[in-house]
């Protein structure tokens, strides 16, 4: 079997939603990004610290940007079509040899339950099985994280069990609950 090929990530399209353009971060964002990474509430159930700066925000943006110009996966910026202003983040961490990748999002406080952390996490997904010919996508959430998991069964993701402390996080080891996404299941519509 042909590995997965991760070089279209190399140059990370964008990507269209009914709400939302998918996009490479710049350092032009950096407000906007700062705006939701530097909200506690945000960062409270991710595996980063709460943004203290605009340089803490433009240190991710250039992290981002590295993987970017090295070929690797990076983040895509949500771009709210209606203000035109990044309002979260949504990408895949590659397995290439195993032919599959975790998803991760995140998105700013204002926007949470008017679905679409699901919309961009459904077009990321879609890219990763038609694109680069993923098997598997997986994603994993704090068991206190109720909407991530709401994201996780509308994207059809089967819930596959908790790993007890399987993660030091901001000093402390967390549960997390894991949900998992084989391409046939996608295609079937499940």
């Amino acid at each position: 079997m042909q590995r997965p090929d991760i070089s279209p990530l190399s140059t990370l399209p964008t990507l269209e939603t009914p709400r939302l353009t998918l996009r490479e971060l710049t350092l032009a964002d950096a407000p906007d990004i700062f705006a939701y990474a530097s909200d506690p509430e945000v960062a409270r159930s991710s595996i980063w610290e709460a943004h203290a700066t605009l340089a803490d925000t433009r240190a991710f943006i250039r992290f981002a940007r590295n993987h970017y110009a090295a070929g690797e996966p990076g983040p895509w910026g949500l771009v709210e079509r209606a203000s035109g202003r990044v309002i979260g983040s949504c990408g895949l961490a590659l397995a290439a040899h195993h032919f599959r990748a975790e998803l991760g999002y995140a998105l700013a406080r204002a926007h949470w339950g008017q679905g679409l952390a699901t919309e961009a996490a459904a077009a990321v997904v879609r890219y990763g099985f038609t694109a680069l010919g993923l098997h598997r996508i997986e994603a994993r959430c704090r068991t206190d994280n109720l909407a991530s998991e709401r994201v996780m069964q509308k994207l059809g993701m089967t819930y596959e069990g908790a790993l007890r402390e399987q993660a030091f996080i901001k000093g402390e080891f967390i549960t997390t609950r894991v949900y998992g996404l084989l391409r046939r299941e996608w295609e079937a519509g499940v």
